[in-house]
């Protein structure tokens, strides 16, 4: 973890997001109807479409994990076992024996890496992670659980839970060494973990119904629902990727539903300039989880075609304070990455 982030000057920045989501949460109880949230959410819901299956775009690049620009910095941060498995965060002692979602982002970032450099070693080492995750799965039929071995008091949670987070990102990663080698082993891998997300949350899936009869899947399938957004952004963007490389993890007819979930609640996660980071919550996005959701809002809608998903990571960018996120985070890089955000958006357009 980056020093800068037990500052004063960043835990000052940290209230101040808490104090700001509250303020927010009671402006939304006390005013519901404010002409900005009303315009906003029938901007949103008169922008939805669904989606066009034959017109799905894969891309082999994993956008959301351009944040971990330095592959060595990165691994420094985290606890390895004998057989190089990246195990959990070293900042993150509660994760303890193993976190299932640090061997499948280390996995993708190692990916990310062999495009730029084209090092089949890379490849190896990304093998290695998702082997450690076959090896724990819990099969359930036709479908994989990663099962969490702890608790998240944050979310009243007992281990052991499942996570679209964590099956959503494995999965990507899993379609990608596919590409490179053994495609069956690794697209049948990819496969039973999206049936695994997909799973009512009552089997030890992570599919909830919610009021309006619209599904989500939940990054934290708590007894209370977390509606947490980059989770579901990912499990998206997963269940977009399967199905364009002829996958097929579910029925047409949920898909939509879920597409059409995310279009019905993303304006309640909209404050001010940034997003909220769950509905369960009041707590504002920190600027990693800022920069995290832009390039997820782009990558999805480069993969579904869907320009109002650019343009909001567009106008997400724009009121991006870069210079407050090199400050925290360490500027090497950043205008690379910003750059790429950029050509991605730009890319879309053309």
């Amino acid at each position: 973890m980056n020093p800068l982030r037990r500052s004063p000057a960043y835990l000052c920045y940290a209230a101040a997001l808490r104090l700001l989501g509250s303020a927010y949460a009671l402006a939304d109880a006390l005013l519901p109807h404010r002409p900005g949230i009303r315009w906003l959410r029938k901007h949103w819901r008169a922008a939805f479409h669904p989606l066009d299956l034959h017109a799905l775009n894969f891309e082999e690049t994993a956008w959301g994990h351009l944040l971990f620009r330095d592959l060595e910095a990165y691994e420094s941060s985290l606890v390895f076992n004998s057989d190089g498995v990246a195990l959990h965060e070293q900042a993150v002692p509660l994760c303890r024996p193993y976190n299932p979602l640090t061997s499948a982002n280390f996995a993708l970032v190692l990916w990310n890496r062999h495009l730029l450099s084209g090092e089949e070693c890379l490849l190896e080492k990304m093998a290695c992670q998702l082997e450690f995750l076959k090896g724990i799965a819990v099969s359930e039929g036709e479908a994989l659980l990663l099962q969490y071995p702890f608790d998240e008091p944050k979310f009243a949670m007992k281990a052991p839970w499942t996570s679209a987070i964590a099956q959503a990102v494995a999965a990507m990663a899993a379609l990608r060494l596919g590409l490179r080698r053994n495609p069956e082993r690794w697209r049948t891998f990819a496969r039973r973990l999206l049936r695994g997300m997909l799973l009512p949350q009552a089997a030890g899936g992570t599919r909830i119904v919610l009021p309006d009869g619209l599904p989500w899947l939940e990054e934290y399938p708590s007894p209370r629902p977390s509606l947490v957004l980059n989770g579901y952004l990912f499990a998206l963007q997963a269940l977009l990727e399967g199905w364009a490389l002829g996958l097929r993890p579910l029925p047409e007819d949920l898909l939509q539903q879920l597409w059409k979930s995310l279009f019905q609640r993303l304006p309640d996660f909209v404050r001010g300039r940034q997003l909220k980071y769950c509905q369960s919550l009041p707590r504002l996005c920190g600027l990693h989880y800022r920069l995290l959701q832009i390039l997820q809002l782009v990558q999805l809608g480069r993969t579904s075609g869907q320009q109002s998903l650019v343009g909001l990571g567009k106008d997400l960018t724009a009121k991006f304070p870069w210079k407050l996120y090199a400050r925290f985070y360490g500027g090497e890089g950043l205008e690379a990455l910003r750059e790429r955000v950029m050509a991605a958006q730009c890319s879309t357009d053309a």
